[in-house]
């Protein structure tokens, strides 16, 4: 074995746990965001049944980045970007939670930077990448059978 080979599954290897570390980071950010969300209104005291549903449909286009982490897995760049944003929206959850042990209250008005909101805008931003990802794929793919491209 080369030390190229090497390299290169020593590198394949640490991008597929760096995007494991983001995926589960993502399903952390997640549960704790649905936690405030229960430890400050009354929306899951409707029964489980409601409770899961909501669950459910709000947290579900929240994956978006697990999903773009699974499509970017041979690409370094938007795997480390991704798993860096998650990770840090996660820093934010903790802390916020922390702050709300010490103190016993969250903030009475919520703020742009809380992570919830964050992690909102980091689903949208990683749904913007698999789009153009698809369309970019589209295009390489309609370019190779055009008939009208190939040399004559």
């Amino acid at each position: 074995m080369t030390d190229e080979v090497l390299w290169t599954a020593m590198r394949r290897k640490a991008v597929t746990a760096a995007a494991a570390l983001g995926a589960v980071a993502n399903l952390l950010c997640i549960i704790l965001t649905f936690h405030r969300g229960a430890l400050t209104t009354n929306d899951f005291n409707h029964g489980f049944y409601a409770g899961v549903w909501l669950v459910v449909l709000f947290g579900t286009p929240l994956l978006t980045p697990s999903f773009a982490l699974f499509v970017f897995r041979r690409s370094a760049p938007g795997v480390i970007l991704l798993t860096t944003l998650l990770l840090s929206i996660l820093t934010m959850n903790v802390s916020e939670l922390i702050r709300y042990r010490d103190i016993g209250v969250f903030e009475r008005f919520p703020k742009w930077d809380s992570p919830g909101v964050a992690l909102l805008f980091l689903s949208m931003f990683a749904a913007a990448m698999i789009v153009v990802r698809a369309i970019i794929w589209l295009v390489l793919v309609l370019q190779v059978d055009d008939p009208d491209t190939s040399a004559s």
